[in-house]
């Protein structure tokens, strides 16, 4: 596959989709639903986590700096989260019969950010996200919530 020719292009080369696949007897390979623009973002989409009862589909992922990403759901509903630094996360929630969008959030410092851990606790469905801080940031910020470094 070649390198995008435009700008145009090549955020398109970097969408990817979220899909729901029917296993059950019978309908086995059947999509159920589509997310084409569920994310990826310019450095990754890295990781999909469905809460205990099957009603959340959780994704993240990673962009870089000066990338805003803007996430499509099912319904074809968009939210935009922004890098503030190098390689800032996103989270984001979908309804898992339906695919459209719960929320989405994004979160990071000043610096280079790096995200490689994501889990759910099926108890409770509170989600988990790890990774490293580097340089020195001055604050990190989940969604509105800012600590200084």
């Amino acid at each position: 596959m070649g390198a995008p020719e435009d700008a145009q292009a090549a955020r398109l080369f970097h969408n990817i989709l979220l899909s729901r696949i029917d296993t059950s007897s019978g309908n086995e390979g059947n999509i159920l639903w589509t997310d084409t623009g569920s994310g990826g973002g310019t450095h990754g989409f890295r990781g999909v986590q469905v809460s205990n009862d099957g009603t959340q589909v959780t994704t993240y992922g990673q962009i870089s700096e000066g990338s805003p990403l803007t996430l499509t759901d099912s319904l074809g509903s968009t939210t935009t989260v922004t890098s503030r630094g190098s390689y800032t996360i996103w989270v984001a929630a979908y309804d898992g019969a339906t695919g459209t969008g719960k929320w989405a959030m994004d979160g990071g410092s000043d610096g280079l950010d790096y995200f490689f851990a994501f889990g759910i606790d099926l108890d409770n469905n509170d989600i988990f996200v790890g990774g490293g801080v580097y340089d020195t940031p001055k604050e990190f910020q989940w969604g509105d919530v800012k600590r200084k470094n």
